[in-house]
């Protein structure tokens, strides 16, 4: 039976993943729990099990519906459009949710729905001539640079601290590396530093596939 107060109401495996994306945007990855979820959809903790085996088959779940919609490249796209355009809309799907960026720090890389939507960008980059190595690399690579940045990204927007006093401050005999680079270290992270980050990187590797043919 129910517990008192609660709807047997009908969910399906879609209001579950949602679910789980609610509270992680709102109170963390460490607050979801099968007890949570039923709660929120007003279900019984049996009825929400019915739907996914464990919290690490849902955490992949989650993972994969932030990213799922992510459009396939043209046919005629270079691999460079290919990394570039994939990992801009990765990359701002995770800002809309950073909390879920974490989960790509594990195995939520790993599943079927997460190939799915990555194929064909490994498709690209082994047409262009990498090796299956380098691809991965490559990849792993802008990842690591789309989930950094997004993480980055959500605290800035969360913190009122202005670093601008600290910086103008800052001893240039002490720190002279850090002098010389000031004016160009950003308040906070932006879009445009993550955008910056990817070119660099399509461009070392592209240097690195050209001096290989």
């Amino acid at each position: 039976m129910p517990p008192t107060g609660k709807r047997a109401t009908p969910v399906d495996r879609d209001a579950v993943v949602a679910a789980a994306v609610r509270i992680i945007d709102t109170d963390g990855v460490s607050a979801v729990t099968m007890r949570r979820l039923a709660s929120d959809l007003g279900v019984t903790t049996m009825a929400a099990y019915r739907h996914v085996r464990s919290k690490d088959e849902l955490l992949q779940l989650v993972a994969a519906s932030v990213v799922a919609d992510i459009p396939a490249a043209p046919p005629d796209a270079s691999w460079g459009r290919v990394i570039h355009d994939f990992f801009t809309a990765f990359h701002d799907r995770l800002v809309e949710h950073p909390g879920v960026a974490l989960l790509f720090g594990g195995q939520s890389f790993l599943s079927e729905p997460i190939y799915a939507v990555s194929d064909h960008v490994f498709t690209a980059l082994l047409d262009a001539g990498f090796s299956p190595e380098s691809a991965v690399a490559l990849f792993m690579g802008c990842a690591s640079c789309s989930i950094g940045s997004a993480v980055l990204e959500a605290a800035a927007a969360q913190s009122r601290i202005d670093t601008s006093d600290s910086m103008l401050l800052m001893s240039a005999r002490k720190y002279p590396g850090i002098a010389a680079v000031a004016e160009f270290i950003p308040q906070r992270q932006s879009s445009t530093s993550h955008d910056q980050a990817l070119s660099k990187l399509v461009a070392g590797y592209a240097a690195v596939l050209s001096l290989a043919e």
